[in-house]
């Protein structure tokens, strides 16, 4: 008897942990506070950014935070729809999107908020997009 419910009992604890667990990945990288904004961590390395699709709910705040771990200045920026990836500039940026260039080693975070749609984030160095630095944010 003893045996059985040490058993059961095993099943039951284990059945629990992994009700209580991770829940895996949340898509590219976003994580989502009760209260708070989406937030989404970018690595800039050279000549390329950690990743390059992401996902965030349409109409909610989403912070972007921009890490250099390259040896080159890099930034990220969403473009307008108007801008190609290879020739855009920070003008090109939407409102409030852009980070400014950032030497190696520097941090930035921004906040901002998007209505549904699909967008380009990019690296407007000069040949760094050309070279493949850029991706796509998912809102929807």
């Amino acid at each position: 008897m003893k045996k059985i419910f040490g058993s059961f009992f095993a099943l039951l604890l284990a059945a629990a942990l992994s009700a209580c667990g991770g829940g895996g990945d949340s898509g590219g990288g976003a994580e989502t506070g009760a209260s708070g904004p989406t937030a989404l961590t970018f690595v800039g390395m050279d000549i390329a950014y950690d990743q390059t699709e992401v996902t965030a709910a349409a109409g909610q705040p989403i912070e972007v935070t921009f890490r250099n771990e390259g040896t080159l200045e890099h930034n990220w920026l969403i473009i307008g729809t108007n801008a190609t990836p290879e020739e855009a500039t920070e003008e090109d940026a939407l409102a409030g999107t852009a980070m400014g260039v950032l030497p190696p080693g520097e941090e930035k975070s921004i906040e901002f908020t998007l209505p549904a749609g699909e967008y380009t984030y990019v690296c407007t160095v000069p040949g760094h997009a050309v070279a493949g630095m850029l991706g796509t944010l998912t809102v929807e």
